[in-house]
Order: structure tokens, then C-alpha cells, then sequence
């Protein structure tokens, strides 16, 4: 399955889940205080879905789309209407 397929049915399972996460929180009864242990695994399931749908996106933002690299000088000059006066480059001390 390629990237946007992952993608689609991650999309689609994260639904899934919270669709039925939120029918799990309407049965819940009045004034529970502690979630039942499949409304936690519900809850654990949903972030692990959401956790892999961010961990995929980022992993296709930092493939091969990424941009060109770009050659930058080490040391620009200060631009001349800055104001900035270069310094010389510092000297190696003689011992």
C-alpha cells in the first residue's frame, strides 16, 4: 500500500475510534468516576491511530518533497547600509 492509502485508512480507523469512543462516553452512567477499562483501551487506541497518522504525515513531509539545498557564504558580509563595519578575522596567537 503506498503513503496516501496509509494515510486514508489511518484517517478513516482514527474516525472509526472516535465515533466509537463517543457512543462509549454517552452510555456512560451518571457521575462515574472512574472510566471503565474499555473506555481506557478505546482512549489507548485512538492516540496510538492519532500517534501514527502525525508520525506518517511527518515522515512524507521529510521525504523526497523536501527542498533543494541552498549554498549560503560562511561569513556574509554586513550589508552596506547597515551600518555594521566588518571586523577582521581574528589572529591566531604566537607563543
Amino acid at each position: 500500500m503506498d503513503r496516501e492509502g496509509d494515510e486514508v485508512a489511518l484517517r478513516q480507523s482514527v474516525a472509526l475510534s472516535k465515533q466509537k469512543l463517543a457512543s462509549m462516553m454517552v452510555d456512560l452512567p451518571e457521575g462515574a468516576s472512574v472510566p471503565s477499562d474499555d473506555l481506557m483501551n478505546a482512549m489507548v487506541e485512538l492516540d496510538d491511530l492519532e500517534n501514527q497518522l502525525k508520525s506518517l504525515h511527518d515522515d512524507s513531509s521529510n521525504s523526497e518533497e523536501s527542498g533543494a539545498f541552498v549554498c549560503t557564504p560562511p561569513k556574509p558580509p554586513p550589508h552596506l547600509n547597515s551600518g555594521a563595519i566588518p571586523l577582521p578575522d581574528a589572529e591566531e596567537p604566537t607563543v
